[in-house]
């Protein structure tokens, strides 16, 4: 290693106590005062040496922190996939589509049921003027505004 550059390492997560994979690809190098400044910062530790009987403090070496591995991103329908189905004519674009809607339908469909009309309105007279969300600590009326009224 160059005297005065510490070696940059991104490819695990020291947080997480993951080794150094080896072979390692990092290859980007930092000043000792860029290095320093990333260490105060927050954003990086000094790679600590266990090579030797004692662990040390190995100072060519940080790790890059806060790189633990992202919430892959969900399957859903982009703007892309319109146009491969609609503009360019894909059928295996429409029928995703067409599949997708088909499983929003039946997750909505899952959420409701079904109430007959008499039913529907004995409860909704029965919660008429309560409000739906009721803070605790308020000056408002309890029970609701005029609910002998109707």
């Amino acid at each position: 290693m160059v005297k005065g550059v510490v070696e940059v390492h991104s490819c695990y997560c020291i947080e997480l106590g993951e080794p150094r994979p080896i072979p390692c690809a990092c290859r980007k190098i930092v000043s000792i005062a860029r290095a320093n400044e990333l260490v105060k910062l927050g954003g990086a530790e000094w790679v600590i040496g266990y090579d030797r009987p004692k662990p040390y403090h190995d100072g060519g070496k940080i790790c890059l922190t806060g790189r633990m591995n992202q919430t892959p991103r969900a399957a859903t329908i982009d703007d892309v996939h319109i146009e491969r189905a609609y503009v360019d004519g894909y059928q295996e674009e429409k029928s995703r589509i067409e599949e997708y809607g088909k499983l929003n339908y039946d997750e909505l469909a899952y959420l409701f049921v079904n109430v007959s009309a008499a039913d529907f309105r004995k409860q909704e007279d029965a919660d008429w003027g309560i409000p739906v969300l009721q803070f605790t600590e308020n000056n408002r009326t309890l029970g609701g505004i005029n609910r002998e009224e109707r």
